[in-house]
């Protein structure tokens, strides 16, 4: 059964970082055994942040939809 996938936002900002989202594959055929597919994320280089102390941390939820 083919079926797509896709993210709420493939972009966002975590204490002042920008950093974008990319589906490995945005599309698929179900095979009836279990797929592996991916999610890459990345912050690029020379941001300043928001951050004030040595460490940090920051989280927001996306939502992956699968469509069939």
């Amino acid at each position: 059964l083919p079926y797509t996938m896709s993210l709420d936002a493939t972009s966002g900002t975590l204490l002042g970082l920008n950093y974008t989202l990319a589906l490995g594959a945005a599309n698929a055929t179900g095979t009836g055994v279990e797929q592996t597919f991916s999610i890459t994320g990345n912050i690029a280089a020379g941001q300043g942040g928001t951050c004030g102390t040595g460490t940090c941390s920051a989280s927001q939820a996306r939502t992956l939809t699968v469509s069939y």
